[in-house]
């Protein structure tokens, strides 16, 4: 449970601080899209990657077996 906890906290952060990151740094993204692709596709899909973490967070939560699949994420 307390590892379903962390996993919440971790995806709201990344809602939450990850857009005034993305505004920050905006300009630095946009200029060096080529050297740094990774960064640049979750900047444009932030809010579609927030949603993701928090329907997988609530599939876990939810899931009778979620015990095995929140120590296969906590290994990872």
């Amino acid at each position: 449970m307390r590892c379903l906890n962390r996993y919440f906290f971790a995806a709201t952060n990344y809602y939450l601080y990850g857009e005034s990151l993305i505004y920050y740094f905006k300009h630095i993204l946009t200029l060096q899209a080529s050297f740094l692709p990774t960064a640049y596709s979750f900047a444009q899909h932030h809010r579609l990657i927030s949603f993701g973490l928090y329907v997988i967070g609530e599939i876990l939560k939810l899931s009778p077996s979620s015990q095995i699949l929140l120590l296969i994420i906590k290994v990872l």
